[in-house]
């Protein structure tokens, strides 16, 4: 409770001092909380909510548990919102040119559509004198850059499969070769996120309509369809596999590992598809690795990986708890590893694709020889390697623009109603805690309380202000992008007018931002679990005003906050708090959640306003309405 650190206050309010402003800004500007403690708590969130690994009695149990996850995993994850035009239906192709050799393969141009309107192009390798039904795979990029699927080791891998009488479609990735534009950078699926419509689906359909059209080709033998990549061609790999067992051999290379792993190694967590969000709801990486049996997979790891996954804190998280599923079937031949010593780092060199090539002859019954031959001169550009692309391919960009224009839907009149929607859009519950003072100080007239409200997953610091005048004429909370260290002279014009003011650094606002890398990737790990960045950010929120309330509630309670994400956070608690808030003042906010579309602010630098479908519900202007008062600064 916040009795301890109730102060007698003013009413008529006078300027402050010089002194008193100075100790204002200092006490704003001093951290309440030890270093780290956002991150730990960050950790721990993510850690405890991700769901255990069970092996199941019999195969046949499992058999039933992991149709039941697939099921779930495209319902809830991957099309979650998604038009049914945009995966139903069969896959339309366009062929192109043929470039012709005489090492034994051709390679055929072709783009294909992922969603109506994207088109990806491909180049499928395609042995010269075909079996009547010959072995295929599904070859898949990375983060490789410009040079998208020309890379030389993608090539090779391609080039020698073909030599040996397989099938092999390869097709760009999205932002990279010729689909390198700014409208597919990864994160920016999240402009489809906050309009309720699943950014995974349109990275999923990318490589669905690949394996699509490699069925459709009248050599492939549909038993012998394997797929493999490396980092975020692995990450596909075991999404695809597991989601779609048409794939009957695996072979991701270094692409993927479960959530507590990537808690404790921010380098593993990735893009935004590979923590899709509520994932941890249906399932981590640990079941949709048991989620390929009893299929062969070969996993393939790098012992000394400087991008990511490294190795040894791999195997006990995807290999080790998944071996016994296999046990249950009497495959366990088929669950295989690879760990690449040399080079040992993130590579698709030739040691991992001589792994690849053993465990496709074994698996597939072939005789293939244990080297790789020579394609010296085999190697072509990405413009010899061009397929095209149409003018106005759709991307993330485009999608998301069309998506939001007739958003957000009409909603009930009802107070009540409008509230319990917006409350589970941002999975917001009442949340309490406890309030306890780090340090207290009266001097120059004004008392100074720098304290932490303690709640079950979280500690909130905050700064409490006022003078020794009699009463106060409010309580103004404070809240900032910024933090608070950013709001003195806003406080001490509040303070100095006869307002009691309470400075507050939430969840990714000033000393609670977290620490290192993109602080979208932690942001990723919360909304995975299935709550909500923003969720957290306004369960703290009233949760402060609750405890106000309880200790101040003879004044009006008012709410000032500076920034895109500060500004939304005060309107949504202003909102479901109700008359418990007698204020909402904003600046520097937006008017319309659409402007993060239209002004380039992205995923990476807010990512709490691309909450997964509170644009679908609710705009700006519908939040400010929810409120019992609100005021523009």
């Amino acid at each position: 409770m916040l009795t301890s650190l109730m102060f007698i206050v003013m009413t008529s309010g006078a300027p402050l001092t010089d002194s008193a402003r100075g100790l204002v800004t200092d006490w704003l500007q001093t951290p309440v909380l030890e270093s780290g403690t956002t991150d730990r708590e960050i950790r721990d969130f993510v850690v405890n909510r991700v769901p255990p690994v069970q092996v199941p009695a019999s195969a046949e149990e499992w058999d039933e548990t992991q149709a039941a996850l697939r099921e779930r995993m495209l319902a809830d994850i991957v099309y979650r919102g998604v038009p049914k035009e945009w995966y139903e239906g069969p896959v339309q192709v366009e062929w192109a040119d043929t470039i012709e050799t005489d090492k034994g393969y051709r390679i055929r141009k072709l783009r294909y559509q992922a969603v109506p309107g994207m088109w990806i192009p491909a180049m499928l390798y395609e042995p010269e004198n075909l079996a009547e039904k010959a072995p295929a795979l599904l070859s898949v990029n990375g983060h490789v850059g410009d040079p998208g699927k020309s890379v030389e080791f993608i090539q090779a891998r391609c080039i020698t499969l073909a030599k040996r009488g397989a099938l092999v479609l390869h097709p760009e990735w999205l932002f990279f070769g010729e689909l390198a534009d700014p409208g597919f950078r990864h994160n920016d699926s999240a402009y489809l996120n906050q309009c309720g419509v699943s950014g995974l689906s349109i990275f999923y359909q990318a490589m669905k309509r690949g394996l699509d059209v490699l069925l459709e080709h009248p050599s492939v033998d549909p038993e012998r369809i394997a797929m493999t990549g490396l980092s975020g061609g692995g990450w596909q790999t075991i999404i695809l596999s597991s989601l779609d067992t048409r794939i009957r051999a695996t072979a991701p290379n270094a692409g993927y590992v479960g959530l507590a792993v990537r808690a404790d190694h921010s380098q593993d967590i990735g893009d935004l598809e590979q923590i899709p969000v509520d994932l941890l709801k249906v399932a981590d990486y640990t079941h949709l690795t048991a989620m390929l049996t009893p299929r062969p997979a070969l996993l393939i790891y790098n012992i000394k990986d400087d991008c990511c996954f490294q190795s040894d804190r791999v195997w006990p998280n995807v290999y080790e708890p998944i071996a016994p599923f296999y046990a249950l079937y009497d495959a366990g031949e088929r669950f295989q590893r690879h760990e690449n010593i040399d080079p040992g780092t993130h590579n698709y060199d030739l040691d991992n694709r001589l792994a690849l090539y053993r465990f496709l002859s074994e698996q597939w019954g072939l005789d293939w020889p244990d080297e790789e031959p020579a394609y010296e001169g085999e190697v072509r550009t990405l413009e010899e390697l061009a397929a095209g692309v149409p003018d106005g391919n759709e991307t993330f960009h485009s999608l998301a623009r069309k998506t939001m224009e007739n958003l957000p839907a009409s909603l009930s009149q009802e107070p009540a109603d409008t509230r319990r929607v917006l409350a589970e859009t941002v999975r917001w519950k009442p949340t309490s805690g406890n309030v306890e003072p780090v340090e207290e100080a009266v001097s120059e007239g004004v008392s100074r309380v720098r304290g932490q409200l303690k709640l079950k997953d979280w500690t909130v610091p905050f700064a409490l202000f006022e003078t020794d005048d009699p009463a106060a004429t409010a309580t103004t909370i404070l809240v900032a992008d910024e933090g608070k260290s950013s709001m003195s002279e806003t406080a001490i014009s509040l303070v100095g007018a006869g307002q009691r003011v309470i400075a507050v650094d939430l969840l990714y606002f000033g000393e609670c931002a977290p620490g290192g890398g993109r602080q979208s990737q932690s942001a990723m790990l919360i909304d995975a679990t299935g709550e909500r960045l923003l969720g957290e950010q306004v369960k703290q929120m009233t949760a402060l005003i609750n405890a106000a309330s309880q200790v101040y509630g003879d004044v009006p309670l008012h709410i000032r906050a500076a920034g895109t994400n500060a500004s939304v956070v005060a309107l949504i608690a202003g909102g479901i708090m109700g008359d418990a808030v007698f204020e909402v003042r904003t600046s520097d906010g937006l008017e319309s959640l659409k402007e993060c579309l239209d002004q380039g602010i992205r995923y990476d630098d807010k990512p709490a306003l691309f909450t997964f479908g509170i644009m679908e519900r609710f705009d700006i202007p519908q939040l400010r309405g929810f409120c019992s008062a609100f005021v523009p600064e």
